[in-house]
C-alpha cells in the first residue's frame, strides 16, 4: 500500500494518539490538512532544542532519537511508541535522524489542538450565589 493511500485510511489515523479521540469528520479534516513526507536515510528530522509547529508521526521506517546525554533509542514504525507523536514537545528534547528511508505524517500542531479541544464540553463553576429570602 502506498503512503498516499495510507493517509486516506481512517483506520491508520485512529491508531494514532491522540487522533483516536477525534470524530470521523475531524479525522477527515486532519486528512485534508496534513501531509505525508518521504525522508531519506540519514536525514535529520529535527534537532534537540528546535522549535516548530509540527506534530509528526512515524508511519514507516526507523528513526534514531538521541537525547542530550548522547543516549539513543530506535523508534520503529508500527510499534506501540510509534502510535504517539515523535517527541511531541517544543523545544524538542531529542534529535531525530532517519535510520532508514521513512514516511512521516506531518500535522499542524495548532490545527490538532483546535480539533482536540473542539468537542470538549466547556464547563464553568458558579460561586458566591446568594439566595434571596
Amino acid at each position: 500500500m502506498s503512503a498516499a493511500k495510507q493517509l486516506l485510511d481512517h483506520k491508520l489515523l485512529k491508531s494514532l494518539s491522540p487522533l483516536c479521540d477525534l470524530s470521523p469528520d475531524m479525522l477527515t479534516e486532519v486528512n485534508a490538512k496534513s501531509r505525508l513526507e518521504q525522508v531519506v536515510k540519514g536525514a535529520t528530522i529535527f534537532k534537540r532544542g528546535d522549535r516548530d509547529q509540527r506534530t509528526l508521526y512515524l508511519i514507516s521506517g526507523k528513526l534514531e532519537l538521541t537525547d542530550a546525554n548522547g543516549r539513543s533509542k530506535i523508534l520503529t514504525a508500527n510499534s506501540p511508541p510509534a502510535g504517539k507523536p515523535i517527541d511531541g514537545v517544543t523545544p524538542h528534547r531529542v534529535t531525530a535522524v532517519a535510520k532508514t528511508a521513512v514516511t512521516l505524517l506531518n500535522i499542524d500542531t495548532s490545527l490538532l489542538e483546535m480539533l482536540l479541544n473542539w468537542g470538549r464540553k466547556q464547563g464553568y463553576q458558579v460561586s458566591n450565589i446568594e439566595a434571596e429570602q
